[in-house]
């Protein structure tokens, strides 16, 4: 049986109204129905562009050339309402999504601007809450559910008006592990029982590629590769293509590191599944990882002590943190863990100073936070939020830098801020308006401007949000030289690979308190949900492998 195409994009290119280079260029690729396709690419190579290219609604302002073929007929062709209905779009910032205040009436909304019948409505409606187990949400206020809750949400909304395609940009990135394996399961039920055309942005593969008919990368607004994943994989280790090498998951990166001949290799095990059953026939080759490591951090002193604090938004709410004791140790990167709206970000707030404890005690290098001025905190304590841009108030990074040097009394050529731009390497950036910027230069040039004060410890919440693997080991390798030069850093994420292979210690956060804490190791080894791919994997065949990077540096 032959699949209609569903798309057909012929050498495309685009530019923006405000920039003279296109953001893509010679765009050739067509797509069937009931095809699973995942977008990948570092940041900035057009990947979100091209996909709001899909959606006429949301293409952005700017000159076309070439053509997008929707069943045959140009995509400009077709009636607004039908396009609506039949493609449906998903952002991946849930709230970015959101118009109304109830979920209920979020979710008939794009049926009445659809104008469909009250019965026809109401039927539907009937129908998907029961299929998403939306019944216990049906009334709140859209502002009181979770992440994983509003992306649930957002899908079922688009659902309702029957779409032929879903297309995704990055929908898990602001998911904890569970809510993201949920969320890409349903879509995988929808793509496989609904044969529902799905096409996603995402630059982290792990829970993906299993699920995946074809992976497209892209480089500089351009596709450079367009293959089933294990042709794509195998394909760039055999060219040693690094950068393809660089996306390469964790499962298909064990394998084609330790395998003996990769020119006879003819699959890759691309799911847990297929990986366990690779490991448990070549345990021999994997190298135990060095802990000296785990032992030097439990000797190091405290830097910050909770004991007993307390923390609630309002008096009739339920208490954000509540008897938390945790300590933080001198010269170490301390990750906190937990589901969405688990309360890490509270805890980075209040632990940094911006928000206060109604109970217990802090102290910090000896001393109870409140016997500091707010001047002394602010040379001290620094606290980067999920959004760097909410630091920037100024037009280019170089007034920003300034600003803050000025604010704090930074002058002389022997300080820190003037090597700070090398160290960085945020130079080019100088002139940039920080909405101008990448994520990872955003995260660059934030990082810069708050350690202007030389501070002690650095508060970082979800700092690898929306960071492509390259952009993300340049920043988990400033991290690694900023605890080189003796600062402290705790961070809040989701990203369990990124902190197994970066954090000293993890904690994980449950019903306001830290209810588990260790070193990377102990912490990660036997969790199921909150761990990484290879600690899965390698489980009572290699125990104590949580990433593959630790086997190369032995």
């Amino acid at each position: 049986m032959v699949k209609m195409e569903v798309f057909k994009i012929n050498n495309l290119a685009f530019s923006y109204s405000d920039q003279s280079e296109f953001a893509l260029n010679d765009i050739n690729f067509s797509c069937s129905e009931g095809e699973f396709i995942v977008i990948s690419g570092e940041s900035g190579c057009g990947k979100s562009t091209l996909l709001k290219q899909l959606k006429v609604e949301i293409t952005p302002f700017g000159q076309s050339i070439g053509s997008i073929l929707y069943y045959g007929e140009d995509i400009n062709s077709f009636s607004s309402d039908r396009l609506s209905s039949e493609i449906g779009f998903v952002f991946q910032d849930p709230d970015n999504q959101v118009a109304m205040d109830e979920v209920y009436q979020e979710l008939v909304f794009g049926m009445e601007n659809a104008n469909l019948d009250s019965k026809v409505m109401r039927k539907r409606i009937a129908e998907f809450v029961h299929f998403f187990d939306l019944e216990p949400l049906l009334y709140k206020k859209t502002f009181e559910i979770s992440g994983g809750q509003k992306q649930l949400m957002n899908l079922a909304s688009i659902l309702l008006l029957q779409p032929k395609v879903i297309l995704l940009d990055e929908p898990t990135s602001q998911l904890d592990p569970i809510s993201a394996k949920e969320f890409l399961q349903l879509l995988r039920r929808l793509n496989q029982e609904f044969g529902i055309t799905v096409i996603l942005v995402e630059h982290r593969l792990d829970e993906l590629i299993h699920l995946a008919d074809r992976i497209i990368v892209m480089k500089e607004g351009k596709i450079i590769e367009d293959a089933a994943p294990t042709d794509l994989f195998l394909t760039a280790w055999r060219k040693n293509d690094s950068y393809i090498k660089s996306f390469t998951p964790s499962i298909p990166k064990l394998v084609l590191t330790y395998s003996n001949n990769i020119a006879e290799i003819r699959e890759v095990p691309l799911s847990v599944k297929e990986g366990k059953k690779w490991v448990l026939s070549n345990a021999e080759r994997i190298p135990q990882p060095s802990r000296d490591g785990d032992a030097t951090v439990q000797t190091k002193v405290n830097i910050m002590e909770c004991n007993s604090i307390y923390f609630q938004y309002a008096k009739k709410e339920k208490p954000v943190i509540k008897n938390l004791d945790v300590e933080i140790k001198q010269g170490e990167l301390f990750t906190i863990l937990g589901k969405n709206g688990s309360g890490k970000s509270t805890l980075l707030k209040v632990l940094s100073g911006i928000l206060k404890n109604q109970q217990g005690k802090i102290s910090f290098k000896n001393r109870l936070m409140q016997k500091y001025t707010q001047l002394e905190l602010q040379e001290e304590i620094a606290y980067l939020p999920q959004n760097p841009k909410a630091l920037f108030i100024h037009d280019t990074i170089q007034k920003e830098l300034d600003f803050q040097a000025d604010q704090l009394g930074v002058t002389g050529k022997n300080t820190s801020y003037f090597s700070i731009n090398k160290i960085f390497d945020i130079e080019k950036l100088l002139h940039k308006h920080p909405y101008d910027c990448s994520g990872g230069e955003l995260q660059r040039a934030a990082l810069a401007c708050l350690l202007i004060s030389n501070p002690s410890i650095l508060f970082i919440d979800e700092p690898t949000k929306g960071l492509d693997p390259l952009a993300k080991k340049r920043f988990g390798d400033f991290l690694k030289m900023l605890i080189e030069n003796g600062k402290t850093i705790v961070m809040a994420t989701h990203d369990m690979e990124f902190a197994a292979q970066y954090s000293s210690r993890c904690a994980i956060m449950f019903d306001g308190e830290i209810s588990a804490i260790g070193t990377a190791m102990e912490f990660f080894k036997d969790n199921y949900f909150y761990t990484t791919v290879i600690s899965r994997i390698t489980r009572g065949v290699c125990d104590g492998l949580i990433t593959v990077e630790e086997g190369l540096n032995n």
